[in-house]
């Protein structure tokens, strides 16, 4: 079976029609992307409960992609998918209603191609406001040896196939901006629900947050070897890049996360989630404020 059209477009379907879906006896309220990390999705449900989605065209692609059910399982999620062609036990899936779907595409098809060809047009590099942008260093698949690369080479990378919103978000990127440096996180696994994330009593911090200039517009390069991709990453070059002057400007230690403003919360979270966002000052002064 050929698929024409990426998960990413369904998922953006899930995101953007999220009232229609109930899960649990509860009607989903609004939707959270997850920058095309697994889960995909989080819906706050009408009880105020937020709840992980995973979106697939059929069941059998999440066991094919390699996902952990009990995730979805122990947080009271759901699978949404256009074929139920596999029975997941206790996971509700919903399934979706296929010429909605098409209605929907149909109608904002225009919107998304624009979105997907926006990276790709010339930019207007004419700003001049610097912007914040924030990265997370996660001991997970190396990503401390690769800072330590990066802060030798003066670079940032990407993967050339990464989630499309954070290859949006890098491409926008401008000389004179700021670049944050966030990680790693101690006392929490990678991902954590926001309703724990949030909780007074979260025991998580993260060990550093180190802030540098960033010295050229964005680039693309395939050639100067940085990094070397492992698992399924492997070969992989990180080319989405711009250089930064390896000197930091701030340099914190130990920002316990639980001491934050939930604005804060929310922001790093989503950096936690998605590797790369662009950034409040707010959240910067916030972590400077609460770090030792």
């Amino acid at each position: 079976m050929e698929v024409w059209l990426k998960e990413r477009v369904l998922q953006r379907y899930v995101i953007e029609t999220c009232t229609q879906f109930k899960v649990n006896g509860y009607k989903a309220v609004r939707a959270r992307d997850n920058k095309d990390k697994f889960p995909d999705v989080y819906f706050t449900l009408e009880n105020n409960e937020e709840v992980p989605v995973e979106v697939e065209w059929q069941t059998t692609n999440f066991i094919q992609h390699g996902h952990d059910l009990n995730v979805i399982k122990e947080n009271n999620g759901c699978v949404i998918v256009c074929n139920n062609n596999l029975d997941l036990g206790k996971v509700q899936q919903i399934k979706i209603d296929i010429k909605k779907f098409e209605d929907w595409f149909e109608k904002n098809a225009k919107r998304i191609i624009q979105d997907t060809t926006e990276p790709y047009k010339k930019k207007d590099n004419s700003r001049t406001n610097p912007k914040l942008w924030l990265t997370y260093i996660s001991l997970k698949a190396g990503g401390d040896s690769d800072f330590k690369k990066a802060l030798k080479a003066k670079t940032w990378g990407v993967q050339k196939n990464y989630s499309q919103a954070v290859i949006n978000q890098i491409t926008q990127i401008n000389k004179g901006d700021l670049i944050v440096f966030i990680g790693p996180g101690k006392g929490f696994p990678d991902r954590v629900n926001i309703k724990n994330w949030s909780r007074k009593t979260f025991k998580g911090y993260f060990q550093q947050m180190q802030v540098f200039r960033i010295t050229s517009d964005y680039f693309y390069d395939e050639e100067k070897i940085i990094w070397e991709g492992v698992g399924k990453w492997k070969d992989e070059t990180f080319p989405h890049r711009f250089e930064f002057d390896s000197k930091h400007v701030i340099d914190v230690k130990n920002i316990q996360i639980r001491d934050l403003t939930n604005t804060t919360k929310q922001e790093l979270h989503s950096m936690v989630y998605s590797n790369f966002i662009e950034g409040d000052s707010a959240t910067m002064l916030d972590c400077i404020f609460h770090a030792d």
